[in-house]
């Protein structure tokens, strides 16, 4: 009886060392599959507004991840390399067997343009500052003298018409962002749009409207001031042959308005990134006109 029980314990015995070695053998073949197939597959969301295919693969060579199989692809350095680039908000990386890598990502949606004359980036509705690929390279050659202001198309992205522009340091981007809410309401009421808004390093404050026309702002009190010039615009008669240039609100009671010259608004060409100069063609569909009486001089400066 022992010696069958012997017997018995010895081919279980060799049975379990014959599957432990089979094991072992097909584990090492999974292994070397792993280590010899890199990941070559990757999912991607198509719903992105600046992020390139390019842009993936960089980050993945960046990350030590190149020629990775699935077991040293490493993601947390994939999404760690992934958060350098600025415009991206959120992300989403998840290996799927045997060769694949997901990756979701949400990017920061563009509320604004913003500038400081030395480089070019977004802002979100919530004051995020980010940098679009495309910005990244305007910047660069900003900073290496290549180009000027004046020259430059602040819309390189080309991702939407009359998206406002925003031209500060980065310290007024969020009080520039609450004034904006606090007005634009009032505005587009009157059927007028914000197409910029400027903030010099004297705290001086100026709205660019759609209509060419330029507000500049009394910087104590901005909300004051724009219900000045909604209260001034429903009275102000234009003379004949004139537009309105600027309307200058810096002060208690009142306001002062400088014309143009219908003539010289369309020939001027005025760049609208030049703090203090108005934009476009100075047309005014909102300001009425009457003749003026007498020979009319700017005494404004």
């Amino acid at each position: 009886m022992r010696s069958l029980l012997k017997s018995k314990l010895f081919y279980l015995s060799l049975l379990l060392l014959l599957a432990l070695g089979i094991l072992v053998t097909q584990s090492s073949r999974v292994s070397s599959f792993f280590a010899t197939n890199p990941m070559n597959k990757f999912q991607i969301n198509n719903n992105l507004q600046f992020t390139e295919s390019e842009d993936i693969l960089k980050a993945i060579n960046s990350s030590d991840n190149e020629d990775k199989g699935y077991f040293k692809f490493n993601t947390k350095n994939l999404v760690d390399t992934l958060k350098k680039y600025s415009w991206i908000d959120f992300i989403l990386v998840n290996k799927v067997w045997p060769q694949t890598v997901n990756i979701r990502l949400v990017e920061y949606k563009p509320y604004a343009i913003w500038t400081d004359g030395l480089k070019v980036g977004y802002i979100t509705d919530k004051g995020k500052l980010f940098f679009s690929p495309k910005q990244q390279e305007v910047n660069s050659e900003l900073e290496n003298k290549n180009t000027t202001m004046q020259s430059l198309d602040l819309n390189t992205d080309k991702i939407q018409e009359g998206i406002p522009i925003l031209i500060s340091n980065e310290y007024y981007i969020q009080t520039a962002l609450n004034y904006w809410y606090q007005i634009k309401d009032d505005l587009e009421n009157s059927n007028l749009q914000i197409k910029e808004i400027r903030v010099d390093s004297s705290d001086a404050w100026q709205i660019l409207l759609s209509n060419g026309i330029l507000l500049n702002l009394d910087s104590i009190d901005i909300n004051a001031s724009i219900r000045r010039f909604l209260l001034a615009a429903e009275q102000i008669k234009v003379p004949q042959g004139y537009l309105v240039s600027y309307v200058d609100l810096r002060y208690n009671n009142g306001v002062s308005i400088k014309f143009i010259p219908e003539g010289q608004a369309k020939t001027s060409l005025i760049s609208s990134l030049i703090p203090g100069k108005g934009g476009e063609n100075l047309y005014n569909a909102n300001f009425t006109s009457e003749p003026v009486k007498g020979d009319y001089k700017d005494d404004l400066n």
